[in-house]
């Protein structure tokens, strides 16, 4: 009973973080860069030149957006998630498979803490933007995406393999109980 309390709670102020980036301070965030999409959302990195064409894009009232509820809710979010998939490993698996998703799942977090630091680095900066800096931001973009992405899609395989299991099981159980009927 605790276990399902902390998880759907946990599962619930994430959904709702999420929630709030996705309808509310990204959508913003683009309109406020005339369409131009931002660093959060560019999953497998991005040049200099797109890096600097976003900046240059970004109004003053975006730029305000991204600093203050886009960086305080992307405070809170990577941690909720990576304890939220680290909950559902535990669930799901005990062993090496829940053990690996949970790392890759903090390496995620880990990640997107670095990247947010990277880009508020960048929002503040004058333009032109440092390369070093544009590339720091697009190094941690990309290994945040391709370790949350692999922590998805590892838990996407472990979901299966238990739900197969699951199947097996009742499949004996209904061929043990039918056995009984026939006797």
């Amino acid at each position: 009973m605790r276990f399902t309390m902390l998880f759907f709670s946990l599962f619930s102020v994430t959904a709702l973080i999420y929630g709030a980036m996705a309808l509310w301070t990204l959508p913003a965030i683009t309109a406020a860069a005339d369409g131009m999409t931002p660093f959060d959302l560019r999953l497998f990195g991005y040049s200099y030149t797109e890096a600097h064409a976003f900046l240059s894009a970004l109004s003053p009232e975006g730029r305000d957006i991204y600093l203050g509820p886009q960086q305080f809710l992307d405070r809170i979010f990577p941690g909720a998630m990576a304890l939220t998939l680290c909950l559902i490993f535990n669930r799901l698996q005990a062993g090496p498979g829940a053990f690996f998703g949970a790392g890759l799942a903090l390496m995620g977090a880990i990640a997107d803490y670095f990247e947010n630091m990277a880009i508020a680095r960048l929002l503040i900066a004058p333009l032109p933007p440092s390369g070093v800096l544009v590339d720091q931001a697009n190094q941690w973009t990309v290994i945040k995406t391709v370790s949350s992405g692999s922590a998805l899609v590892l838990l996407c395989g472990l979901a299966g393999v238990a739900y197969l299991k699951h199947l097996a099981q009742r499949k004996i159980n209904l061929t043990d109980e039918l056995a009984d009927v026939v006797e």
